[in-house]
């Protein structure tokens, strides 16, 4: 039995002293008494002046002050001192390492502790990094149903508004212009009869008066009916970003690009735009000198492109500023197809213009930091680039869009 027990204890000795894990045991002053492969070589890389007879006690007060603290203070003749994980500091390459072990101090009759180190550095960042995963997957979702509902409310106001201005178009077409016409033209026939009754000039001033009256009606009605004509086409457009940005909310692939014709999309920009340009006062000038300026693309996304910018330079333009300019070039040379808009806003210095494109970074006290940055990303989608220049303060900007045709 004697020999049996001798083997067992070799085997297990042999066990321990080869572990995957670092274990050694030290007594109560700190010196080591047992110290397995695992643990030398542990303690070796995080000291490399470490050597057998190094006292633990300092060692670990410089590697894991919490851990010889909570060491210490245990003040049992045995059990468990500690079972989870610990933060060790140490220097590699003259470079400060953290590293995470998990820790287990068992205090033994002997007055002797053993200590068991295990590195999960790696596996505690992996865990760190599934959890983060499934936070950003989660926020990512609640966004999504979040831009969903705002979609849709979006999209009802808009078929609302539609609504109205159908319901407008029709009330402007309806008899009244023609009702006014008769009457002119009743008093036209009845000329005569008027002035036998109330004089040949004031038959004529009322003849007159109603002729002038069907002109005005039917200019304002022209007018009327062009607005609400660019209304409908403005809410056509709308409808077919939102169209796009369900499809982006809802995780839908991006659709298969298409001949896209960039000055048709810059016009139906201008055109969206019209409004807000007059009200600031600010005079646009389009040069095109492109034979074909059609790439394959997605319309609706190089809309939303145009407009950011658009938006971007009539924003930067002082509404007291004595130029209010914004002038577009689109040119062809070669293989490539380049956008120029410049504007005579308040342009920026060169540390601003390296930040411009920086997810997050604005210059505007209600902005988001995400147009730009939203910009390129289409662009790149596109195979295009895109660069916002500016030649200081107070002299406006010059943003450049190329596109490999």
């Amino acid at each position: 039995m004697d020999v049996i027990s001798n083997i067992e204890e070799d085997k297990f000795a042999a066990m321990v002293m080869n572990a995957p894990v670092s274990i050694l045991e030290m007594d109560d002053r700190g010196d080591i008494v047992f110290l397995n492969h695992q643990a030398h070589a542990l303690l070796t890389t995080l000291t490399p002046s470490f050597d057998s007879k190094a006292n633990i006690h300092r060692l670990l007060q410089q590697l894991a002050p919490d851990v010889i603290h909570d060491i210490h203070s245990y003040t049992a003749p045995q059990g468990l001192i500690m079972n989870d994980i610990r933060k060790f500091f140490f220097t590699r390459d003259n470079q400060p390492v953290t590293r995470h072990f998990k820790v287990t101090a068992t205090k033994m009759p002997s007055e002797t502790c053993i200590l068991a180190l295990e590195d999960v550095t790696i596996a505690l960042e992996k865990e760190l990094a599934l959890r983060q995963a499934t936070l950003d997957k989660a926020i990512a979702q609640g966004k999504s149903e979040i831009a969903a509902d705002v979609l849709h409310d979006i999209g009802n106001a808009v078929v609302g508004l539609g609504s109205y201005i159908t319901r407008i178009r029709r009330a402007v077409d309806g008899g009244e212009t023609n009702n006014l016409n008769n009457l002119a033209g009743f008093f036209a026939a009845r000329r005569q009869e008027m002035a036998q009754a109330i004089g040949e000039a004031r038959a004529s001033a009322a003849v007159s008066m109603l002729q002038n009256l069907v002109h005005a009606q039917k200019a304002g009605q022209e007018e009327i009916q062009k607005s609400i004509n660019e209304q409908l086409g403005i809410i056509t457009h709308i409808q077919e970003l939102l169209n796009i940005q369900r499809q982006y909310v809802v995780g839908g692939d991006m659709l298969e690009k298409k001949p896209a014709n960039l000055r048709g999309i810059l016009e139906d920009c201008l055109s969206m735009l019209y409004a807000s340009l007059e009200k600031r006062g600010i005079t646009i000038t389009v040069g095109v000198h492109a034979e074909c300026a059609i790439i394959q693309g997605h319309r609706t996304k190089l809309m939303q492109v145009f407009m950011n910018i658009l938006k971007n330079s009539m924003e930067a333009i002082k509404p007291e500023a004595s130029d209010k300019l914004i002038s577009i070039r689109l040119c062809q040379k070669g293989p490539l197809l380049t956008m120029e808009i410049a504007d005579s806003g308040h342009g920026f210095d060169k540390d601003t213009g390296s930040k411009l494109f920086e997810r997050g970074f604005t210059t505007k006290s209600s902005g988001t930091g995400l147009g730009l940055h939203n910009c390129q990303a289409i662009l790149e989608n596109h195979n295009a680039t895109i660069s916002l220049t500016s030649d200081g303060p107070g002299k406006g900007s010059l943003t450049t869009i190329t596109f490999k045709m």
